[in-house]
């Protein structure tokens, strides 16, 4: 019996979970700063207030130019912000949501 095929099947698999992370199967670790918009966002997308996207936006640009938010999550919550602009509500909604739900720990 040759162990070989199931060993590189093992090592395969092992390799596939470890950067399941980073195959873009969500955001990850975010600061409390960007949890804080994205709760924002998911709430303004909820109720389709697109006369508040500017102003939240006009906030993430102001806290990623201070350096409390960090560039990657800037950009990941304007991308948001230009859904709701597009009326993509549901993407917004669930981009928000999924950036909450990356920072709950199992």
């Amino acid at each position: 019996m040759n162990s070989k095929p199931q060993t590189a099947g093992l090592l395969a698999a092992i390799a596939v979970v470890a950067l399941l992370p980073l195959g873009g199967c969500g955001y990850g670790r975010i600061s409390s700063t960007g949890y804080e918009y994205a709760k924002a966002l998911y709430s303004l997308s909820n109720r389709q207030s697109a006369h508040r996207v500017d102003d939240v936006q006009l906030q993430i640009d102001a806290a990623a130019e201070s350096g409390e938010l960090p560039d990657q999550e800037a950009q990941w919550l304007r991308a948001i912000c230009d859904d709701c602009r597009d009326g993509n509500w549901d993407a917004a909604q669930c981009d928000a949501r999924r950036m909450m739900e990356d920072q709950v720990e199992y």
